[in-house]
């Protein structure tokens, strides 16, 4: 599979698992019905969009110029957390000093008030979503663009449609996430990193809310 191919069904696939959903409310009003849909939904399709990905034959630009073992692309992912975290606070700072945003992601808050009620659903937001999203965003998107264009214009395309695609009124948070993200993967050449940090930075960001957030 050429990489624009990987594109065009990794981007239907992804389409399908982020809208499902919200066909599930024609058979079921039952919040609990929904969660367990959604989480399903994620999951299946993280599943399907790493099937996708197996099949590529034709590797992406970033990934052909490292060759990192498995202990560097895990101890990256672990490091990564942590720098997305940090870069995510202070892209929230200068939000909040030149353009007087809250705070508060309602994003997050929206998805914290989920998991608290239906703990099944942190599935969906630390496993199933990141997934999708690295495969989507970093790796179809930037590999396919990336062989038209300078690999850091891609990047930063991405992230601007990443942050887009969240919509909740903090674009640089998500931009700035999205950019360190791509740094992760382009650092060792495996998207797995990014995956990594990305999955276990939202785990640690909703147990932080739900446990010690009043």
């Amino acid at each position: 599979m050429t990489l624009a191919q990987n594109f065009k069904y990794t981007l239907i696939a992804y389409l399908i698992a982020f809208l499902s959903p919200s066909l599930v409310i024609f058979f079921s009003k039952d919040p609990k019905v929904l969660i367990q849909a959604n989480t399903i939904i994620y999951i299946l399709g993280a599943v399907a969009l790493i099937f996708i990905n197996t099949r590529l034959t034709e590797k992406p630009l970033v990934e052909r110029r490292k060759n990192s073992s498995w202990v560097q692309i895990i101890s990256w992912g672990v490091i990564g957390i942590f720098i997305t975290i940090f870069s995510q606070g202070v892209a929230n700072l200068i939000e909040q000093s030149l353009l007087g945003t809250e705070a508060a992601s309602a994003n997050t808050q929206h998805i914290v008030t989920l998991a608290k009620q239906y703990p099944l659903f942190l599935l969906a937001v630390s496993v199933g979503g990141p997934i999708m999203e690295e495969l989507v965003f970093r790796r179809a998107f930037i590999g396919w663009l990336d062989k038209y264009t300078n690999v850091w214009f891609a990047a930063v395309l991405s992230a601007c449609l990443f942050a887009v695609a969240h919509m909740d009124g903090h674009f640089l948070v998500y931009f700035t996430m999205g950019i360190v993200l791509f740094a992760l993967y382009e650092h060792t050449g495996s998207i797995w990193t990014s995956s990594i940090a990305h999955c276990a930075m939202n785990l640690l960001v909703v147990l932080t809310q739900m446990f010690f957030v009043p």
